[in-house]
């Protein structure tokens, strides 16, 4: 083997030597594995995504966690650890919305038109998890799906 050879050999694995390895793991409020987290650090650049994320540092960094519906949560990583961080809920109530095609605000007891409310109930009975399953069941409302983005419309 020629002496750049071992050269090249030696600057791939050396750095692997003094770079340590931690692993972050996400669980809900009922400990259920988050599907789907995205780990930045302090600079906000991404260091991974998905449900088991793999992080290389030399020394204690802070990180911060975040999927969506989930508050983010900063969290010190110390090198080869591992760690399981909870995720918190973040859902919020909103007031009355309304949906029509008129252009002009006004309340529901002011509208002329047949406007039906979905309670908050009767979306948890649904089992619906966005705007599109709440509304699939309602009369007079055509959903579709772009394949080519994933959205629905």
């Amino acid at each position: 083997m020629s002496l750049s050879r071992y050269i090249f050999f030696i600057c791939l694995i050396v750095p692997s030597f003094g770079m340590a390895q931690s692993f972050l793991v996400a669980t809900d409020a009922s400990d259920e594995t988050v599907l789907y987290i995205t780990v930045s650090d302090s600079t906000s650049r991404e260091l991974g995504s998905g449900y088991r994320v793999q992080v290389a540092n030399s020394g204690a960094i802070v990180l911060s966690v975040s999927s969506n519906g989930y508050a983010t949560q900063k969290i010190k990583v110390l090198p080869n650890e591992n760690y399981t961080l909870r995720l918190w809920s973040n859902t919020f109530e909103l007031n009355t919305v309304v949906v029509s095609d008129v252009h002009k605000a006004s309340t529901v007891s002011n509208s002329v038109l047949n406007i039906n409310k979905i309670s908050a109930k009767k979306i948890e009975q649904l089992g619906a998890f966005d705007l599109a399953d709440a509304l699939a069941f309602e009369n007079n409302i055509t959903l579709s799906r772009d394949n080519a983005l994933g959205t629905k419309g």
